[in-house]
Protein backbone atom coordinates (compact mmCIF):
# COMPACT_ATOMS: atom_id res chain seq x y z
CA UNK A 1 0.00 0.00 0.00
CA UNK A 2 3.05 2.33 0.01
CA UNK A 3 2.58 3.32 -3.60
CA UNK A 4 -1.06 4.19 -3.05
CA UNK A 5 -0.25 6.31 -0.03
CA UNK A 6 2.56 8.19 -1.89
CA UNK A 7 0.23 8.83 -4.76
CA UNK A 8 -2.33 10.22 -2.35
CA UNK A 9 0.20 12.52 -0.79
CA UNK A 10 1.20 13.70 -4.22
CA UNK A 11 -2.41 14.52 -5.06
CA UNK A 12 -2.84 16.42 -1.81
CA UNK A 13 0.39 18.34 -2.29
CA UNK A 14 -0.48 19.13 -5.85
CA UNK A 15 -3.96 20.29 -4.88
CA UNK A 16 -2.64 22.50 -2.09
CA UNK A 17 -0.04 23.95 -4.41
CA UNK A 18 -2.67 24.90 -6.92
CA UNK A 19 -5.00 26.40 -4.34
CA UNK A 20 -2.52 28.23 -2.09
CA UNK A 21 0.25 29.12 -4.40
CA UNK A 22 2.71 26.66 -2.88
CA UNK A 23 4.45 25.05 -5.80
CA UNK A 24 6.66 22.63 -4.07
CA UNK A 25 8.09 21.53 -0.77
CA UNK A 26 10.78 23.67 0.81
CA UNK A 27 9.51 27.00 -0.52
CA UNK A 28 8.30 29.79 1.62
CA UNK A 29 4.55 29.81 1.10
CA UNK A 30 4.54 33.53 1.90
CA UNK A 31 6.85 34.41 -0.98
CA UNK A 32 5.37 36.29 -3.89
CA UNK A 33 8.27 35.70 -6.24
CA UNK A 34 7.65 32.97 -8.75
CA UNK A 35 9.58 32.36 -11.93
CA UNK A 36 9.03 30.03 -14.79
CA UNK A 37 12.35 28.38 -14.08
CA UNK A 38 11.36 27.71 -10.49
CA UNK A 39 8.10 26.17 -11.59
CA UNK A 40 9.74 24.02 -14.13
CA UNK A 41 12.43 22.86 -11.74
CA UNK A 42 9.98 22.09 -8.99
CA UNK A 43 7.55 20.28 -11.24
CA UNK A 44 10.21 18.22 -12.87
CA UNK A 45 11.82 17.36 -9.56
CA UNK A 46 8.61 16.34 -7.81
CA UNK A 47 7.25 14.54 -10.76
CA UNK A 48 10.50 12.66 -11.18
CA UNK A 49 10.67 11.77 -7.49
CA UNK A 50 7.28 10.06 -7.60
CA UNK A 51 7.71 8.21 -10.85
CA UNK A 52 7.12 4.88 -9.11
CA UNK A 53 3.83 6.13 -7.72
CA UNK A 54 2.31 7.61 -10.85
CA UNK A 55 3.84 6.06 -13.84
CA UNK A 56 4.45 2.43 -14.76
CA UNK A 57 2.33 0.18 -12.64
CA UNK A 58 0.83 2.96 -10.50
CA UNK A 59 -2.28 4.80 -11.54
CA UNK A 60 -4.13 3.26 -14.43
CA UNK A 61 -3.60 -0.46 -14.60
CA UNK A 62 -2.58 -0.95 -10.96
CA UNK A 63 0.61 -2.51 -9.72
CA UNK A 64 1.24 -6.14 -9.08
CA UNK A 65 -0.33 -5.75 -5.64
CA UNK A 66 -3.59 -4.48 -7.14
CA UNK A 67 -3.25 -1.03 -5.50
CA UNK A 68 -5.24 0.95 -8.04
CA UNK A 69 -6.91 -1.89 -9.96
CA UNK A 70 -7.73 -5.21 -8.44
CA UNK A 71 -5.65 -5.54 -5.29
CA UNK A 72 -6.24 -4.41 -1.79
CA UNK A 73 -7.59 -1.02 -2.74
CA UNK A 74 -10.47 0.14 -4.83
CA UNK A 75 -10.62 -2.94 -7.04
CA UNK A 76 -9.46 -5.61 -4.60
CA UNK A 77 -10.67 -7.01 -1.37
CA UNK A 78 -11.11 -3.60 0.21
CA UNK A 79 -13.85 -1.67 -1.56
CA UNK A 80 -14.58 -2.91 -5.01
CA UNK A 81 -14.71 -6.67 -5.56
CA UNK A 82 -14.02 -8.48 -2.30
CA UNK A 83 -15.90 -11.30 -0.56
CA UNK A 84 -17.80 -9.03 1.82
CA UNK A 85 -19.82 -7.07 -0.64
CA UNK A 86 -22.97 -5.52 0.86
CA UNK A 87 -26.31 -6.62 -0.74
CA UNK A 88 -27.68 -4.55 -3.52
CA UNK A 89 -31.10 -4.14 -5.03
CA UNK A 90 -30.08 -6.51 -7.80
CA UNK A 91 -29.43 -9.45 -5.40
CA UNK A 92 -32.20 -12.14 -5.32
CA UNK A 93 -34.28 -12.27 -2.09
CA UNK A 94 -33.75 -15.24 0.26
CA UNK A 95 -36.17 -18.21 -0.30
CA UNK A 96 -39.51 -18.03 1.53
CA UNK A 97 -39.97 -20.88 4.06
CA UNK A 98 -42.72 -23.29 3.05
CA UNK A 99 -44.06 -26.41 4.79
CA UNK A 100 -42.12 -29.39 3.51
CA UNK A 101 -42.33 -32.01 6.25
CA UNK A 102 -45.55 -33.05 8.03
CA UNK A 103 -45.40 -35.96 10.46
CA UNK A 104 -46.77 -37.41 13.67
CA UNK A 105 -44.67 -36.89 16.79
CA UNK A 106 -46.99 -38.69 19.24
CA UNK A 107 -47.81 -42.40 19.31
CA UNK A 108 -49.95 -43.51 16.38
CA UNK A 109 -51.35 -46.66 18.00
CA UNK A 110 -52.79 -47.06 21.51
CA UNK A 111 -55.82 -48.39 23.41
CA UNK A 112 -58.35 -47.34 26.03
CA UNK A 113 -61.75 -48.34 27.34
CA UNK A 114 -64.75 -47.30 25.29
CA UNK A 115 -65.95 -43.80 26.13
CA UNK A 116 -62.67 -42.82 27.81
CA UNK A 117 -59.82 -40.51 26.71
CA UNK A 118 -56.66 -41.96 25.19
CA UNK A 119 -53.45 -41.66 27.17
CA UNK A 120 -51.60 -39.56 24.58
CA UNK A 121 -53.38 -37.09 22.34
CA UNK A 122 -52.49 -36.94 18.62
CA UNK A 123 -49.72 -34.42 17.89
CA UNK A 124 -48.03 -33.45 14.63
CA UNK A 125 -45.06 -31.35 13.59
CA UNK A 126 -44.55 -29.12 10.54
CA UNK A 127 -41.05 -28.15 9.27
CA UNK A 128 -39.87 -26.12 6.30
CA UNK A 129 -37.37 -26.85 3.51
CA UNK A 130 -34.53 -25.83 5.82
CA UNK A 131 -35.74 -28.35 8.45
CA UNK A 132 -36.79 -25.49 10.73
CA UNK A 133 -40.11 -25.67 12.68
CA UNK A 134 -42.93 -23.61 11.22
CA UNK A 135 -45.31 -21.69 13.48
CA UNK A 136 -48.75 -20.47 12.51
CA UNK A 137 -49.69 -23.38 10.22
CA UNK A 138 -53.34 -24.55 10.42
CA UNK A 139 -53.81 -28.27 11.21
CA UNK A 140 -57.16 -30.01 10.86
CA UNK A 141 -57.95 -33.02 13.10
CA UNK A 142 -60.96 -35.20 12.25
CA UNK A 143 -62.56 -38.36 13.66
CA UNK A 144 -62.11 -40.95 10.94
CA UNK A 145 -63.63 -44.06 12.54
CA UNK A 146 -65.13 -45.37 15.75
CA UNK A 147 -67.52 -42.55 16.61
CA UNK A 148 -65.35 -40.91 19.25
CA UNK A 149 -65.04 -37.21 19.99
CA UNK A 150 -62.14 -34.76 19.81
CA UNK A 151 -61.47 -31.35 21.36
CA UNK A 152 -61.22 -28.94 19.71
CA UNK A 153 -63.21 -29.58 16.54
CA UNK A 154 -61.76 -26.48 14.86
CA UNK A 155 -58.31 -26.15 13.31
CA UNK A 156 -55.28 -26.09 15.59
CA UNK A 157 -52.37 -23.74 14.80
CA UNK A 158 -48.77 -24.90 15.15
CA UNK A 159 -46.72 -23.30 17.93
CA UNK A 160 -43.15 -21.96 17.90
CA UNK A 161 -41.86 -25.54 17.80
CA UNK A 162 -43.97 -26.23 14.75
CA UNK A 163 -46.28 -28.54 16.70
CA UNK A 164 -50.06 -28.83 17.00
CA UNK A 165 -52.06 -31.28 19.10
CA UNK A 166 -55.56 -32.04 20.31
CA UNK A 167 -56.70 -31.23 23.82
CA UNK A 168 -58.46 -34.61 24.10
CA UNK A 169 -59.56 -37.65 22.11
CA UNK A 170 -62.32 -39.78 23.68
CA UNK A 171 -63.01 -43.15 22.10
CA UNK A 172 -66.43 -44.17 20.85
CA UNK A 173 -68.75 -46.48 22.78
CA UNK A 174 -68.43 -49.59 20.64
CA UNK A 175 -65.64 -52.15 20.39
CA UNK A 176 -64.64 -51.13 16.88
CA UNK A 177 -61.43 -49.57 15.53
CA UNK A 178 -61.12 -45.87 16.32
CA UNK A 179 -59.09 -43.45 14.23
CA UNK A 180 -58.30 -39.74 13.93
CA UNK A 181 -56.57 -38.15 10.98
CA UNK A 182 -54.62 -34.91 10.73
CA UNK A 183 -54.08 -32.80 7.62
CA UNK A 184 -52.92 -29.35 6.54
CA UNK A 185 -55.91 -27.70 4.85
CA UNK A 186 -53.68 -25.11 3.16
CA UNK A 187 -51.04 -27.64 2.11
CA UNK A 188 -52.94 -30.79 1.18
CA UNK A 189 -50.11 -32.12 -0.98
CA UNK A 190 -48.23 -33.08 2.20
CA UNK A 191 -50.82 -35.80 2.82
CA UNK A 192 -52.42 -37.11 6.00
CA UNK A 193 -51.30 -38.47 9.34
CA UNK A 194 -53.41 -41.22 10.93
CA UNK A 195 -53.74 -42.12 14.60
CA UNK A 196 -55.38 -45.43 15.60
CA UNK A 197 -56.81 -46.67 18.88
CA UNK A 198 -58.23 -50.01 19.98
CA UNK A 199 -61.11 -50.34 22.43
CA UNK A 200 -60.00 -52.43 25.39
CA UNK A 201 -62.18 -55.45 26.15
CA UNK A 202 -61.76 -59.15 26.76
CA UNK A 203 -65.42 -60.02 26.18
CA UNK A 204 -66.29 -61.64 22.84
CA UNK A 205 -69.64 -62.32 21.16
CA UNK A 206 -70.02 -64.70 18.22
CA UNK A 207 -73.19 -64.72 16.11
CA UNK A 208 -74.28 -67.58 13.85
CA UNK A 209 -77.28 -67.02 11.57
CA UNK A 210 -79.76 -69.86 11.20
CA UNK A 211 -81.35 -68.03 8.27
CA UNK A 212 -79.37 -65.99 5.72
CA UNK A 213 -79.65 -62.30 6.70
CA UNK A 214 -79.50 -59.29 4.40
CA UNK A 215 -76.32 -57.24 4.48
CA UNK A 216 -78.13 -54.57 6.49
CA UNK A 217 -79.39 -57.11 9.02
CA UNK A 218 -75.95 -58.68 9.43
CA UNK A 219 -74.44 -55.23 9.98
CA UNK A 220 -77.05 -54.46 12.64
CA UNK A 221 -76.24 -57.65 14.58
CA UNK A 222 -72.51 -56.97 14.38
CA UNK A 223 -73.01 -53.40 15.54
CA UNK A 224 -75.02 -54.54 18.55
CA UNK A 225 -72.37 -57.10 19.48
CA UNK A 226 -69.65 -54.44 19.30
CA UNK A 227 -71.68 -52.18 21.59
CA UNK A 228 -72.13 -54.80 24.30
CA UNK A 229 -68.47 -55.87 24.01
CA UNK A 230 -67.53 -52.29 24.90
CA UNK A 231 -69.82 -52.39 27.94
CA UNK A 232 -68.68 -55.76 29.31
CA UNK A 233 -64.88 -55.87 29.40
CA UNK A 234 -63.89 -59.03 31.31
CA UNK A 235 -63.17 -62.50 30.03
CA UNK A 236 -65.30 -65.48 31.05
CA UNK A 237 -64.38 -69.16 31.28
CA UNK A 238 -64.38 -70.80 27.87
CA UNK A 239 -66.55 -73.80 27.26
CA UNK A 240 -67.95 -76.30 24.79
CA UNK A 241 -71.52 -77.31 23.88
CA UNK A 242 -73.29 -79.52 21.38
CA UNK A 243 -76.53 -78.67 19.59
CA UNK A 244 -78.26 -81.83 20.69
CA UNK A 245 -78.67 -80.41 24.22
CA UNK A 246 -80.43 -77.27 22.94
CA UNK A 247 -84.17 -76.98 22.43
CA UNK A 248 -85.13 -76.48 18.81
CA UNK A 249 -86.22 -72.89 19.59
CA UNK A 250 -82.59 -72.19 20.53
CA UNK A 251 -81.11 -73.73 17.39
CA UNK A 252 -80.89 -77.26 18.71
CA UNK A 253 -80.55 -80.26 16.41
CA UNK A 254 -81.28 -83.69 17.88
CA UNK A 255 -78.36 -86.05 17.57
CA UNK A 256 -75.83 -83.37 16.63
CA UNK A 257 -72.93 -83.96 19.00
CA UNK A 258 -70.36 -81.82 17.20
CA UNK A 259 -68.49 -79.86 19.88
CA UNK A 260 -68.78 -76.08 19.49
CA UNK A 261 -66.41 -73.81 21.46
CA UNK A 262 -67.70 -70.75 23.34
CA UNK A 263 -65.73 -67.55 24.07
CA UNK A 264 -67.48 -65.70 25.70
CA UNK A 265 -71.02 -65.68 24.33
CA UNK A 266 -72.40 -67.65 21.38
CA UNK A 267 -75.69 -66.50 19.81
CA UNK A 268 -77.93 -68.18 17.23
CA UNK A 269 -79.93 -65.62 15.25
CA UNK A 270 -82.93 -66.20 13.00
CA UNK A 271 -85.64 -64.28 11.20
CA UNK A 272 -88.88 -66.27 10.85
CA UNK A 273 -92.57 -66.43 11.71
CA UNK A 274 -93.64 -65.78 15.30
CA UNK A 275 -97.18 -64.38 15.51
CA UNK A 276 -97.71 -62.02 12.58
CA UNK A 277 -97.72 -58.24 12.24
CA UNK A 278 -97.90 -56.14 15.39
CA UNK A 279 -97.59 -58.85 18.01
CA UNK A 280 -94.35 -60.13 19.45
CA UNK A 281 -91.51 -58.64 17.44
CA UNK A 282 -88.76 -60.73 18.96
CA UNK A 283 -87.83 -63.41 21.43
CA UNK A 284 -84.40 -63.53 23.00
CA UNK A 285 -82.44 -64.76 25.95
CA UNK A 286 -79.78 -67.20 27.14
CA UNK A 287 -80.29 -70.90 26.42
CA UNK A 288 -77.26 -72.31 28.22
CA UNK A 289 -75.38 -70.95 31.19
CA UNK A 290 -71.99 -71.89 32.61
CA UNK A 291 -71.14 -74.50 35.15
CA UNK A 292 -68.40 -72.11 36.34
CA UNK A 293 -68.03 -68.35 36.46
CA UNK A 294 -71.21 -67.82 38.52
CA UNK A 295 -73.34 -69.34 35.79
CA UNK A 296 -72.90 -66.52 33.26
CA UNK A 297 -74.80 -66.89 29.96
CA UNK A 298 -72.88 -68.90 27.36
CA UNK A 299 -75.27 -69.70 24.51
CA UNK A 300 -78.33 -67.68 23.52
CA UNK A 301 -80.88 -67.13 20.82
CA UNK A 302 -82.41 -64.09 19.10
CA UNK A 303 -85.50 -64.63 16.97
CA UNK A 304 -87.30 -61.90 15.01
CA UNK A 305 -90.72 -62.03 13.43
CA UNK A 306 -90.30 -61.68 9.66
CA UNK A 307 -93.73 -60.02 9.53
CA UNK A 308 -92.42 -57.04 11.57
CA UNK A 309 -88.89 -56.64 10.22
CA UNK A 310 -89.86 -54.33 7.36
CA UNK A 311 -91.75 -51.91 9.62
CA UNK A 312 -88.85 -51.82 12.09
CA UNK A 313 -86.36 -51.09 9.34
CA UNK A 314 -88.58 -48.38 7.85
CA UNK A 315 -88.97 -46.75 11.27
CA UNK A 316 -85.20 -46.83 11.84
CA UNK A 317 -85.63 -49.05 14.90
CA UNK A 318 -84.19 -52.35 13.74
CA UNK A 319 -80.69 -51.67 15.10
CA UNK A 320 -82.06 -50.60 18.50
CA UNK A 321 -84.34 -53.66 18.60
CA UNK A 322 -81.39 -55.97 18.08
CA UNK A 323 -79.37 -54.13 20.74
CA UNK A 324 -82.30 -54.52 23.17
CA UNK A 325 -82.73 -58.23 22.48
CA UNK A 326 -79.01 -58.93 22.79
CA UNK A 327 -79.18 -57.27 26.21
CA UNK A 328 -81.59 -60.01 27.28
CA UNK A 329 -79.19 -62.70 26.01
CA UNK A 330 -76.35 -61.37 28.17
CA UNK A 331 -78.61 -61.46 31.23
CA UNK A 332 -80.63 -58.22 31.51
CA UNK A 333 -84.04 -59.24 32.78
CA UNK A 334 -83.24 -62.93 32.34
CA UNK A 335 -80.89 -63.24 35.35
CA UNK A 336 -82.85 -60.93 37.64
CA UNK A 337 -84.75 -63.49 39.71
CA UNK A 338 -82.77 -62.94 42.93
CA UNK A 339 -82.62 -59.16 42.40
CA UNK A 340 -86.35 -58.39 41.99
CA UNK A 341 -88.53 -57.40 44.94
CA UNK A 342 -92.35 -57.45 44.76
CA UNK A 343 -92.56 -59.19 41.37
CA UNK A 344 -95.75 -58.57 39.41
CA UNK A 345 -95.79 -62.10 38.03
CA UNK A 346 -97.72 -64.23 38.11
CA UNK A 347 -100.72 -62.08 38.93
CA UNK A 348 -99.91 -58.82 40.69
CA UNK A 349 -100.19 -56.07 38.09
CA UNK A 350 -99.33 -52.67 39.48
CA UNK A 351 -97.14 -54.02 42.28
CA UNK A 352 -94.18 -51.89 43.31
CA UNK A 353 -91.74 -54.12 41.49
CA UNK A 354 -88.13 -52.97 41.92
CA UNK A 355 -84.61 -54.06 41.03
CA UNK A 356 -82.41 -54.11 44.13
CA UNK A 357 -78.87 -54.43 42.78
CA UNK A 358 -76.51 -52.08 44.62
CA UNK A 359 -74.67 -50.87 41.52
CA UNK A 360 -77.91 -50.09 39.71
CA UNK A 361 -79.27 -48.24 42.76
CA UNK A 362 -76.19 -46.01 42.85
CA UNK A 363 -76.55 -45.29 39.15
CA UNK A 364 -80.25 -44.52 39.59
CA UNK A 365 -79.34 -41.76 42.03
CA UNK A 366 -77.27 -40.11 39.32
CA UNK A 367 -80.13 -39.98 36.83
CA UNK A 368 -83.10 -39.13 39.03
CA UNK A 369 -81.45 -36.66 41.41
CA UNK A 370 -82.26 -38.63 44.57
CA UNK A 371 -80.16 -38.04 47.68
CA UNK A 372 -79.69 -41.70 48.58
CA UNK A 373 -79.57 -44.96 46.60
CA UNK A 374 -83.05 -46.08 45.65
CA UNK A 375 -84.34 -49.41 44.27
CA UNK A 376 -84.93 -49.14 40.53
CA UNK A 377 -88.55 -49.33 39.30
CA UNK A 378 -89.07 -52.42 37.13
CA UNK A 379 -91.87 -53.43 34.77
CA UNK A 380 -94.89 -54.30 36.91
CA UNK A 381 -97.35 -55.09 34.13
CA UNK A 382 -97.68 -58.79 35.03
CA UNK A 383 -97.50 -59.56 31.29
CA UNK A 384 -95.73 -62.88 30.81
CA UNK A 385 -92.44 -62.60 28.93
CA UNK A 386 -92.07 -58.89 29.67
CA UNK A 387 -92.92 -58.14 33.29
CA UNK A 388 -90.17 -58.17 35.92
CA UNK A 389 -87.57 -58.23 33.08
CA UNK A 390 -87.50 -54.59 31.93
CA UNK A 391 -87.40 -51.14 33.51
CA UNK A 392 -90.75 -49.57 34.26
CA UNK A 393 -92.10 -47.79 31.19
CA UNK A 394 -93.79 -44.95 33.09
CA UNK A 395 -90.41 -44.00 34.58
CA UNK A 396 -87.85 -44.86 31.92
CA UNK A 397 -90.01 -44.15 28.82
CA UNK A 398 -87.58 -44.42 25.85
CA UNK A 399 -84.59 -46.01 27.65
CA UNK A 400 -83.22 -48.98 25.72
CA UNK A 401 -84.40 -51.65 28.17
CA UNK A 402 -87.93 -50.35 28.77
CA UNK A 403 -90.68 -52.68 27.46
CA UNK A 404 -92.30 -50.52 24.76
CA UNK A 405 -91.33 -49.05 21.40
CA UNK A 406 -92.33 -45.61 20.18
CA UNK A 407 -92.16 -45.55 16.40
CA UNK A 408 -91.71 -41.77 16.46
CA UNK A 409 -88.61 -41.96 18.69
CA UNK A 410 -85.56 -43.76 17.36
CA UNK A 411 -83.38 -42.55 20.22
CA UNK A 412 -83.15 -45.37 22.75
CA UNK A 413 -80.26 -44.49 25.08
CA UNK A 414 -78.37 -47.20 26.93
CA UNK A 415 -78.42 -45.68 30.41
CA UNK A 416 -75.90 -45.92 33.22
CA UNK A 417 -78.52 -47.84 35.23
CA UNK A 418 -78.61 -50.61 32.62
CA UNK A 419 -74.82 -50.77 32.45
CA UNK A 420 -74.51 -50.85 36.25
CA UNK A 421 -77.12 -53.61 36.54
CA UNK A 422 -74.73 -55.92 34.67
CA UNK A 423 -72.22 -55.63 37.51
CA UNK A 424 -74.99 -56.65 39.90
CA UNK A 425 -75.28 -60.02 38.14
CA UNK A 426 -71.98 -61.04 39.69
CA UNK A 427 -70.03 -62.18 36.65
CA UNK A 428 -69.44 -59.03 34.59
CA UNK A 429 -67.08 -56.09 34.85
CA UNK A 430 -69.10 -53.28 33.30
CA UNK A 431 -67.60 -50.11 31.84
CA UNK A 432 -69.67 -47.14 33.04
CA UNK A 433 -68.07 -44.84 30.46
CA UNK A 434 -69.77 -46.80 27.69
CA UNK A 435 -73.23 -45.66 28.81
CA UNK A 436 -75.22 -43.02 26.93
CA UNK A 437 -76.39 -39.83 28.56
CA UNK A 438 -79.82 -40.33 30.11
CA UNK A 439 -81.58 -38.32 32.78
CA UNK A 440 -84.94 -38.39 34.49
CA UNK A 441 -84.63 -34.74 35.54
CA UNK A 442 -87.31 -32.76 33.66
CA UNK A 443 -84.91 -29.94 32.78
CA UNK A 444 -82.33 -32.33 31.26
CA UNK A 445 -84.53 -34.93 29.66
CA UNK A 446 -85.25 -34.68 25.97
CA UNK A 447 -88.96 -34.61 25.07
CA UNK A 448 -90.37 -37.91 23.86
CA UNK A 449 -92.08 -37.62 20.47
CA UNK A 450 -95.68 -38.71 20.21
CA UNK A 451 -96.37 -41.58 17.84
CA UNK A 452 -97.59 -45.17 17.53
CA UNK A 453 -96.42 -47.28 20.45
CA UNK A 454 -95.98 -51.01 20.72
CA UNK A 455 -96.33 -52.29 24.27
CA UNK A 456 -94.62 -55.41 25.61
CA UNK A 457 -93.20 -56.23 22.20
CA UNK A 458 -90.56 -58.77 23.23
CA UNK A 459 -90.50 -62.02 25.15
CA UNK A 460 -87.52 -63.20 27.14
CA UNK A 461 -86.13 -66.72 26.96
CA UNK A 462 -84.79 -68.40 30.08
CA UNK A 463 -81.77 -70.72 30.20
CA UNK A 464 -82.49 -74.45 30.11
CA UNK A 465 -79.06 -75.96 30.73
CA UNK A 466 -75.34 -75.39 31.08
CA UNK A 467 -72.23 -75.80 28.96
CA UNK A 468 -69.13 -77.61 30.07
CA UNK A 469 -66.41 -75.27 31.31
CA UNK A 470 -63.00 -75.93 32.85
Amino acid sequence: MAHWKNFGLFLVAFSVACDSGVVGPGLDDTSDERTDEDLIDITDEDATSDTDNVGGDGLLPGDSDGDAGGGDGAGGDGVGGGDDQPPTDDDPPPPTPVPTTFEAVSVVGQSALAGTPVGEVPEVEVRDQFDAPMAGIAVRFEVLAGGGTIVPTTNVTTDAQGRAKLTSWTLGKSAVPNAVRASLPDHEALGLERFDATVETSYQIEIVFLDPPTDEQRAAFESAAARWMAVIVNDLPNGVFTRDILPESCGGIPGDTTPIPVDDLFIYARVGAIDGVGGTLAQAGPCLGRSAGAGAPAVGVMSFDSADIVSLEQAGLFDETILHEMGHVIGIGTYWDTLIDNPSLPASPGADTVFTGAFAQDAYVSIDGADVPTPVPADNSAVAGSADAHWRESVFTNELMSPSLDFADTSLPLSLVTVASLSDLGFYDANAAAADFFSLAPTLRAPTPEGPRLENWCEVVRPTGVITTP
